[in-house]
This record gives C-alpha cells, sequence and structure tokens, in this order.
C-alpha cells in the first residue's frame, strides 16, 4: 500500500496564478511554513513549497489565494532536484493538493475563546 498524504499550514508567498492545462484548470503558488524551532542557535527557517491545485477548486480559490493569506493544504507531496545557477544541486519540493483551505484568523479566535468558556470552573460541574 502507497500513501503520501501531508498536511501543511503556511502563508502564501505571491499571488496566486491560474492557468489552463488542456481541459483543467491549474492555480499554482508558494507557501512558507516557518520553524518554531531553532536550529544550531540560528534564526527559525522558512521552508518554501510550490502548491499546484487543479480542477473547479483551483479557478473558484484563485481570487482569494493572495500573498499573506494563511492556508491549510493538504495533499501528495514530491521533490525534484536541479541545478543552481551556483553550480550546485538543489532540491525543490512541491505539493500536487487534493485540498486548499484558507485560515481566518479571528474565526480561530472567537473558536478558542469559546472552548475557554465552556470549561467547569469547578470540580462540582464536572460530569463524572
Amino acid at each position: 500500500m502507497y500513501i503520501n498524504n501531508f498536511t501543511v499550514s503556511g502563508f502564501v508567498g505571491a499571488d496566486s496564478e491560474l492557468r489552463a492545462a488542456g481541459q483543467t484548470d491549474v492555480l499554482n503558488f508558494r507557501i512558507g511554513n516557518t520553524s518554531p524551532f531553532k536550529k544550531n542557535g540560528k534564526d527559525n527557517e522558512t521552508m518554501w513549497l510550490r502548491v499546484a491545485l487543479f480542477g473547479q477548486q483551483a479557478s473558484q480559490l484563485q481570487p482569494r489565494v493572495t500573498q499573506g493569506k494563511q492556508v491549510v493544504v493538504i495533499g501528495e507531496l514530491s521533490q525534484s532536484k536541479y541545478t543552481g545557477n551556483d553550480g550546485i544541486e538543489k532540491t525543490s519540493l512541491e505539493l500536487r493538493a487534493n485540498s486548499v483551505q484558507l485560515v481566518d484568523p479571528s474565526v480561530a479566535t472567537t473558536n478558542a475563546n469559546a472552548a475557554v468558556d465552556d470549561e467547569p470552573t469547578s470540580d462540582a460541574e464536572l460530569p463524572f
């Protein structure tokens, strides 16, 4: 059995580009995901992924996938190697998206606050 399912949350690096590939629309954009951990005392590193989304969802999301928007992408991860202008072999990561969700920070904050308000305030209120 082959499973290649990758989920990543990040910020769109530049406005998305929609193009036609035969009869199918393709939405291309890049997202950056910054690790919260420092590596060897250095600043946090940002990993950049190219994302390709196909079909109807691509054309529907294109106007809303803009620079700075936070997204959650689920899809299949692939890598390719190429030689950069400096002559060094490099690796590029691409995510063929099955799903792209736009994250609305105000909704996430509201939901988090609602969850805190619903917690029992004393042991007497616990159901067990």
